[in-house]
């Protein structure tokens, strides 16, 4: 007689919690590995993460993307003020460069490189007319731009000055306001909103001038990316004045528009957008 096959453990444990198969003809053996499950499948634990180690992570998480995400909306938004900064720098550069060849020599109009002496400004008027004429200006508000939507509210010299120093001791309102406004009076807040001659440009570049009818380009205040924001000296608002060495023009800081808190000179950010 061919003697009774012997049955496992784990299968004498199916068989007695599966009692319908009692009575059941024998099957080979490879059927029964296919019919009856090991009992380990359902008894065994599976790893798994608490309910507290979850929250943990999470907040690890929440602590680390706190830390971070800022400062990466930050770097875009530097970097996209510089991409923009090089754009209208160039621009405006170009336009320059053009008018100056028109002439075939430096035009008048300048202050010596380095320095805050004013060398020439006879033909500034002139070189004003050719440079703005290389530009694509599509729209001019001749006065009260802010007004008539031409420009955003703008902090001028005045009140950046006396944001700077309101928490100084001594600090005096009035003395502030009219430094300002005998030093730079043509960048005021006041004389920018209301006095200005404001030219917009097609890519929506905002210009206006110092002095626009003796000085005209000489000093210039130039917002690189126009309405958009966040519209502040040092960080899409820049004054700019015409150098020379008598060899060639270029562009420098000018003071009297100068940078609010947490911003950048003309030159500060023509360094940083150019890797100088």
């Amino acid at each position: 007689m061919r003697p009774r096959p012997r049955i496992s453990n784990t299968r004498k444990l199916v068989l007695k919690f599966n009692p319908a198969v009692v009575g059941v003809s024998p099957l080979c053996e490879a059927h029964r590995k296919h019919l009856f499950l090991p009992i380990t499948l359902f008894t065994s634990k599976k790893a798994a993460f608490t309910l507290a180690e979850v929250l943990i992570t999470l907040g690890i998480i929440g602590v680390v993307a706190a830390m971070t995400i800022p400062t990466l909306i930050a770097n875009y938004k530097e970097k996209a003020l510089q991409n923009q900064f090089k754009k209208s720098y160039a621009m405006i550069n170009q336009a320059l460069l053009s008018a100056q060849s028109s002439f075939g020599y430096i035009p008048r109009c300048y202050y010596a490189y380095g320095s805050a002496s004013v060398t020439t400004t006879s033909e500034c008027l002139d070189l004003t007319e050719k440079f703005l004429s290389n530009l694509k200006v599509i729209r001019i508000c001749e006065d009260h731009a802010y007004e008539k939507g031409c420009i955003p509210e703008y902090k001028g010299i005045d009140d950046i000055l006396k944001e700077q120093h309101k928490d100084d001791e001594d600090y005096d309102e009035e003395y502030w306001q009219d430094y300002a406004t005998h030093n730079c009076g043509g960048f005021n807040t006041s004389e920018i909103l209301n006095n200005k001659k404001v030219y917009i440009l097609a890519d929506g570049t905002i210009m206006f001038f110092y002095r626009e009818n003796s000085s005209g380009c000489l000093i210039t205040a130039i917002d690189v990316n126009g309405m958009k924001g966040p519209n502040k000296s040092g960080y899409d608002l820049y004054a700019v004045r015409l150098s020379s060495d008598g060899n060639r023009f270029r562009y420098e800081s000018d003071g009297c528009l100068a940078a609010e808190e947490g911003g950048r000179s003309f030159n500060q950010m023509y360094n940083a957008a150019f890797k100088k």
